[in-house]
């Protein structure tokens, strides 16, 4: 028997949830007990989060030390940029765009006192802040590339490697696989409180933006990249296609990597290029989760009336780009790695609000992981094009 999918899962679990929350015969105290089994739920995703940060921050940082420097920069270098890009143009759009069909409004959506209950909690507070953690793992990334340098740090960098595939294997085996449920009982609160389709009719318009704003990315990108490097744009877009497709039956940008680099060495990219960057890119270039997540962030902020300045969301584009570096590419991965840094928007990263945006981004996760995976071609030929030069230089030399 073929197994469900994530995507038709999460559908079920929001028909459920709204069915199941609607229905007046059915005993509050078994509804609040299902919330109490989603809270949870929620309190381990929460202590995990910081955990995975550093798990995959510090093999990260060690794995591209292993590359020539100026390579490595260019790398980095486009992939923050392409982010911050992707951000920015949901931005833009969104404040031009959203308030046609977006007001702050008197809304129980939002209302944390409102609605199920859990019957109890568990006091689980995580070992340090996301924040603590970044800058740990920062340290220890850097440290761990030194001591490399000098022939050490091996039984160091075996750790997080391993620590990374800890953390890995509980996204995919316990996080992953609950997520269903977790959007079931966002959904059950939501309906019980009567609020369930004025959260569809809000966010449908802006799931269609954001899949509008997905592939104008990518055109924008494909058009840069194919012209920097001297690409064919017709041919690029075509070769990716399976690469597409892949990342979206998937949702995975990890498990697409083979086909990215097949892909890739169709559009003409040298060997040593499509080994080393495709599966670094699956872990560190995710544009159309930073698209999907700032417009998420940004309609729910003009919702609460919340503070869209460029001040204040300029500053938390930059924080996200710099977080999807080290995001997992798993489904659900991105905004999993962005929900601990909503408070720098004034969102609070435990409560409904961060609950309802990650129940949001999971329902679109497909879009986003299939831009995430094909956007990686318009980039990879500007550094190709950039380490034959450099190899021709070095024959020269």
């Amino acid at each position: 028997m073929k197994k469900i999918g994530l995507i038709p899962r999460l559908i079920i679990a929001i028909i459920l949830g709204i069915i199941v929350g609607a229905l007046s015969f059915i005993p509050v105290f078994f509804l609040e007990l299902i919330m109490t089994a989603v809270g949870l739920f929620s309190t381990v995703m929460n202590f995990i989060l910081p955990i995975m940060i550093v798990a995959f921050i510090v093999p990260g940082i060690a794995q591209i030390s292993n590359n020539t420097g100026k390579l490595l920069g260019l790398t980095m270098l486009l992939s923050f940029s392409s982010l911050f890009f992707a951000a920015l143009l949901a931005y833009v759009i969104g404040q031009s765009v959203f308030p046609l069909f977006i007001s702050q409004t008197e809304t129980g959506i939002f209302d944390e006192t409102a609605g199920l209950t859990a019957l109890f909690e568990l006091p689980i507070e995580p070992f340090f802040t996301v924040a603590e953690g970044v800058i740990f793992a920062l340290v220890i990334g850097l440290s761990l590339t030194s001591l490399k340098k000098h022939g050490k740090g091996e039984t160091l960098e075996k750790f997080f490697i391993d620590l990374q595939a800890s953390i890995s294997a509980v996204l995919n085996n316990f996080i992953i696989p609950m997520l269903p449920f977790y959007v079931f009982g966002n959904f059950l609160n939501l309906s019980y409180k009567g609020d369930a389709f004025e959260v569809i009719g809000t966010f449908l318009p802006v799931y269609l933006l954001i899949i509008a704003q997905h592939f104008l990315y990518l055109g924008i990108m494909f058009f840069i990249g194919t012209r920097a490097s001297g690409y064919s744009f017709k041919e690029t877009i075509k070769n990716s296609f399976p690469a597409y497709a892949t990342a979206f039956g998937t949702q995975s940008s990890a498990a697409t990597v083979p086909v990215n680099i097949q892909s890739g060495k169709k559009n003409g990219i040298s060997d040593e290029i499509a080994a080393y960057i495709y599966p670094l890119y699956a872990n560190t270039h995710l544009p159309g989760s930073m698209i999907s997540v700032s417009s998420c962030v940004l309609a729910v902020l003009m919702m609460t009336g919340g503070d869209t300045s460029p001040a204040s969301m300029i500053g938390f584009f930059l924080t996200l780009a710099l977080v999807m570096s080290a995001a997992p590419g798993v489904p659900g991965g991105a905004i999993m790695a962005a929900i601990p840094f909503l408070g720098i928007v004034g969102i609070d990263s435990t409560g409904v609000i961060a609950s309802l945006l990650i129940t949001l981004y999971l329902t679109q996760d497909s879009f986003g992981t299939s831009i995430n995976v094909t956007s990686d071609q318009a980039i990879v030929p500007i550094v190709d094009n950039y380490y034959r030069a450099s190899q021709k230089e070095n024959i020269n030399q």
